[in-house]
Formats: C-alpha cells, sequence, structure tokens
C-alpha cells in the first residue's frame, strides 16, 4: 500500500512536472516563433538595403566618371584662365613701359623745344641788306 501510494505520488509529481514541461515547451515554441518573426523582418529589411546600397554604389561610379570628365574640363579651363592672367600682366607691363618711354620721350621734346626757343629769343632779327644797287 505504502508502495502504491508512493508511485501514486510519484505519478502526481511527474504529471505536475510534465504540465510544467508541457507549458514551457509552449513558452519556448512562442518565443521562437517571435524570434524568427523578428529575423525574417531583419532579414527583409537587410536584404532591400543591400540593394539600395548596390544601386547607390552603381550611381556613385556613374557619378565619379562624370566627375573625372567635368574635373579635367575645369583644370582646363583654369588653365586657360592663369594663362590669360598671364598674359594680360605681362601686357600691362609693357604697356607701363611704352607709357614711360613715350612720358620720357615727350618731356625731352618739351624741354627741346623750350630751350630753342629761350635760344632763338636772345637773338635779334638782322635787317636784309637787299640786292642789288640802291636807287635815290
Amino acid at each position: 500500500m505504502r508502495l502504491r501510494s508512493l508511485m501514486l505520488e510519484n505519478s502526481q509529481g511527474e504529471r505536475i512536472i510534465q504540465d510544467k514541461n508541457e507549458i514551457l515547451r509552449k513558452e519556448i515554441g512562442d518565443l521562437i516563433q517571435v524570434f524568427d518573426d523578428k529575423m525574417e523582418e531583419t532579414q527583409a529589411k537587410l536584404e532591400l538595403t543591400e540593394s539600395e546600397y548596390a544601386n547607390e554604389q552603381e550611381m556613385l561610379k556613374e557619378l565619379e566618371k562624370t566627375f573625372l570628365a567635368l574635373e579635367v574640363k575645369y583644370n582646363q579651363i583654369q588653365e586657360k584662365r592663369r594663362l590669360a592672367e598671364e598674359k594680360r600682366r605681362e601686357e600691362m607691363k609693357e604697356l607701363e613701359l611704352k607709357t614711360k618711354a613715350a612720358i620720357i620721350a615727350q618731356s625731352w621734346w618739351r624741354g627741346y623745344r623750350t630751350r630753342m626757343a629761350l635760344k632763338n629769343k636772345g637773338k635779334g632779327k638782322k635787317g636784309k641788306k637787299g640786292k642789288g644797287r640802291k636807287t635815290r
């Protein structure tokens, strides 16, 4: 009898443990299901992000090609501007040099004319002697 009562207690304890195990299995199954759902959602987001990244990489390559072409043109334009600026500066220096030379030549000529005018002013005009005989 004692054995029977122990077996009965044991079977009741076993049933309680089995019930608890069943409840835990259901909770674990629910948690696994939630985890799987979250992983699928995360995987979908990852795949979408990867495809967007690939598209952006392609766009970047295209833009880099365009950028390189534009950069070459930009450098050419900058070089032309630099050369034009250099030429303009050279022309300005040449113009300044010509202007200085013209000023010097003009001042020399004015001084020469003034000296000649003063030199001639000091001499008086002499009367002209007539040619031929004077008749009275």
